[in-house]
Order: structure tokens, then sequence, then C-alpha cells
């Protein structure tokens, strides 16, 4: 009875924790009180909510964005203009992670493809251009000769001090391109970092644009940047915003590449900011709808909801006791049995991992439309009971069955590493060349796949990393071979046999 009773109490702790846990939604819930009818901070829910979407919290993450598509061009454009239409053009690709049609609420926009076409198009006029944004066209949704064409034009103009144009602004913006192109050890981007580093000592990043750019930069080289946030941070003003759209978009942008619970309020007070402001001028609605695909991607794909969440103090004395009558309880009582974790959702999420090995939890929360948390407790429940197995990779957490077949083929090499390494297909194209060729060079994969040398470089440092290729040096050349203990055509085919 005594421990029926605990059980009770652990439970009620439980609701008590999720009912009073606290994310970035609620705090503009806090905010902007709608539903009650009442307002705070000088603005409303409703006036919040574009006409035609429903007054609900679920839409609220893209409301920029949704401000932005109503706005672009027939032609693909905004307002004609390279810088403003390139800003866009990333902004949506960075919500989608394609090239289609954008869908919102049954309205279709042209979105990232068209954008990307336009530039394309329209980008030649008045080259060389590597001021502005240009350097953010090599990683928007436009194809790959102009990608290659703006990467040409930013190693030619590159100063012999490592900088472009003397400018830490321009510079930091063309590093942070060539490193999220190319990977952190691409020699132009790591002489720019150095140069930015150089410009930090000696001078100090004068405004908030070159501190949040410089953060954006030095964050794709691995730098460690809490000095440089808590500088950035230092300038934000009461209200959350941090001078200007544009300062407090960039400034969004560069606080979301670390977000975490140390950080969470600024950037919940710059986001609600942002959406607060009536911007007439596109320019700047594109940096803001950028500034909120960061934000939404750094939510989303970290630990900070869960960090977010949690009782009261008082009742973790609570939460102790309850965790010893749970143990007790283990004990005594055998796990629930599979035909229980595998009941309701928990089997569609099952099935979904078994169909996409490796998917992390921000697109299983996305595909079963279920907050982060409900998600993690169904993972969780899964992985008790060894269903799945999970493992973290830099910012993400991803899933796969327990003992589904990729540790055989795999030989007792990290399995959960070689599966995520693999689910990029330039990395399966390069294996699969390997296959056929093994025992060959940077050039002659670049040439056989038309991809640029460097990014040969980039992948096969994580092909390296992950144990599935091995490189030996003959004279100049650096050979790369496949690792024979690996079934790699085995466990490609379960990827590709998935994602089918």
């Amino acid at each position: 009875m005594a421990m029926a009773v605990l059980i009770i109490l652990g439970m009620s702790v439980v609701a008590y924790g999720f009912i009073d846990q606290r994310t970035p939604l609620d705090e503009y819930a806090s905010l902007y009180d709608g539903r009650s009818g009442g307002e705070q901070s000088g603005a409303s829910m409703d006036a919040m909510v574009p006409d035609g979407l429903e007054s609900d919290f679920v839409d609220l993450p893209d409301f920029l964005l949704y401000e932005l598509l109503v706005e672009q061009e027939e032609n693909g454009s905004w307002e004609d203009d390279i810088d403003t239409t390139v800003i866009s053009n990333l902004a949506i690709s960075k919500h989608t992670n394609a090239s289609a049609d954008y869908d919102l609420n049954g309205t279709l926009y042209t979105g990232a493809e068209a954008a990307g076409n336009w530039t394309a198009d329209n980008y030649y006029v008045g080259l060389p251009r590597v001021d502005g944004f240009a350097p953010l066209i090599i990683i928007t949704n436009v194809n790959i000769s102009l990608q290659q064409t703006v990467e040409d034009g930013l190693l030619a103009s590159q100063n012999p001090n490592g900088s472009w144009n003397d400018d830490v602004s321009d510079t930091a913006l063309a590093t942070y391109s060539l490193a999220s192109r190319n990977g952190p050890d691409f020699e132009p981007a790591l002489r720019g970092m150095e140069w930015i580093r150089y410009m930090e000592v000696e001078y100090e990043w004068g405004s908030v644009q070159e501190d949040a750019k410089s953060i954006l930069a030095l964050d794709v080289m691995g730098t460690d940047l809490r000095e440089e946030l808590n500088a950035l941070l230092s300038k934000q003003n009461d209200d959350g915003s941090f001078g200007t759209v544009e300062d407090t978009a960039w400034a969004l942008m560069a606080i979301s590449t670390n977000l975490g619970i140390d950080t969470l309020d600024e950037a919940d007070s710059a986001m609600v900011w942002l959406r607060e402001q009536d911007i007439d001028d596109e320019g700047e609605l594109a940096l803001a709808a950028l500034s909120e695909q960061y934000y939404n991607t750094a939510v989303f794909d970290s630990n900070v909801l869960t960090e977010k969440l949690g009782p009261q103090s008082w009742v973790y004395p609570v939460i102790v006791i309850v965790i010893i009558a749970f143990l007790v309880f283990a004990l005594l009582f055998a796990r629930i049995g599979s035909e229980d974790v595998m009941d309701g959702v928990r089997k569609d999420i099952y099935d979904y991992i078994a169909d996409n090995p490796g998917e992390h939890l921000a697109e299983i929360t996305r595909q079963f439309e279920m907050s982060s948390s409900s998600a993690r407790h169904h993972l969780a429940v899964l992985e008790w009971n060894d269903k799945i197995v999970s493992h973290k990779e830099g910012k993400h957490r991803h899933y796969y069955l327990n003992m589904n077949g990729y540790r055989r083929y795999t030989n007792g090499f990290e399995y959960k590493k070689i599966m995520s390494t693999l689910k990029n297909p330039t990395t399966r194209e390069i294996v699969k060349y390997l296959a056929d060729n093994n025992n060959s060079n940077q050039k002659s994969i670049s040439e056989a796949l038309d991809i640029h040398p460097s990014t040969v470089n980039w992948h096969a440092k994580r092909l390296r990393d992950a144990r599935i290729i091995g490189q030996t040096r003959s004279g100049k050349d650096i050979i790369y071979s496949l690792n024979p203990e690996i079934q790699l055509d085995q466990v490609i085919s379960l990827i590709e046999g998935a994602s089918s």
C-alpha cells in the first residue's frame, strides 16, 4: 500500500513537472495573452498572428517567415534585389531543407527554388561581388555553377592578411560561408578566422553586427565563444532588442549558435521584440525571418527545452523518495510487457525509426506533431525496454532500432556513428565510388562525382572519423581506401531501403 502511495505521488510530481514546464512558446504566451483577451507589452496575441492562420502557438514559430513569403515577387525575387533575395532564400531553405515549393496552411509559395533561379539569372551583373550578402550564396539554394563562381570569386579576392576588404563584417560572412560549405579545416576560412581574431584582440569588434557575424563565423570553426557571447549580450536593451531590426536579427542568429539555458531568456526576448515590430522594409524582414529560423532550429534541435523543464525546488526531496520507491518497485516487478510498450503512438514511432534509422529528435517531434517532452518520454520508454538505441552527435541525438542488423554488418565498429555519417547522400556516393575504385585519390573522386576537391576533403574527414575509410600518402597524393572489415554494401542498402 505504501509503495502504491509513493508511486501515485511520483506520478503527481511528474504531472506537475509537465504542467509547469516552460518553453520559448510559453514565454510568448506570458507576453501576449491573446487567449484570455488581455494585452501585455503593448500587443496581443491576435495582433501577432497573420490573417489566415489559427491563433495558436503552433503557427507562431514561422510567423516572420510567413510575412516574408507573402512578399515574394512573381519572378521569385524580393524587390528585384540580390541581397534581399539571397537572405530570403536562405531563410526559406533553412526551414524546408529542400528546394520544393513551400506550402503554408494550404497556400503554395514559390519559395526557395524560384528565389534561387532568380539569383542565378541576375547575380552576374556587376561581378565580382564579395561584399554584402554575396558570400552567403554558396550555402543557399542556387545552382552549383553559381555557388562555385561565387566561391572562386571569394578565394581570388581574399587579401594576403586573410581578410576581405579589410572589413570585419565582410570577412566574417565570407569565412562563415566558406567554412559552412567546405568544413572548418578549409585553409582560406582558417586565414579569415585568424584575421578576425587579430582584429578582436587589437581593436575589439565595434558594432553589434560585427560581433554577431564574427560569432557566426567562429562557431562554424568550432571555437569557444563564451567571452564573445557575453560581450554581445551586454549590448542588449531592456526591451530585448539590440537597437535596430538588423542589429537584433544578427544578434539573435549569433545567440542561437550556442543557445542554452543561460541564454534562452535573452534569445526569447529578442525574438519577441522582432515579432512586435511593424517591418516595412523587405530587407529587414528577410533578416528577421532568417534569425527566426536560426532560433527555431536551435530550440528544436537542442536540449534547451528539456533543461528548461522541472518542478519547483521544494519538490526535489519528494522526487528523491519517488526515485527510490521506483527502483524498489522495479526490482520487485518485471518491466512492463512488450505489448504495453508498443501500444499506440510508441508503435508508430518505433515503425518510423525502423524506416528512418538515425533520425533525430526534432524530426520525430515534427512528424508526430507532439511536444518535444512527449517525444522524449516515448523514446525513453522504448530505449529503456531495449527496443531502440540512441547516440548524440553534435547537437542531435539519433535513434536506431536495437540489434536491427546494422551492428553485425559493421563488425564491432561504432555502427551508430557509421550510420549517422552515411545518411549524407554525397558521403554515400563517395563510398560507392570507392567500392568500385578502391585506392583512389582526391582528384579522381572529384572529377568522377563532379564535386569540388575541398568538398571531397570535408566528406573524407567524416568518413575517416567513422573509420569507414583509411588513407595513405603516395607522393603528393592522398589515397583513400575502404575499411574491408565493414560490410558497407549491406549498410548502404539498409539506409537507402529505409529511405525509399
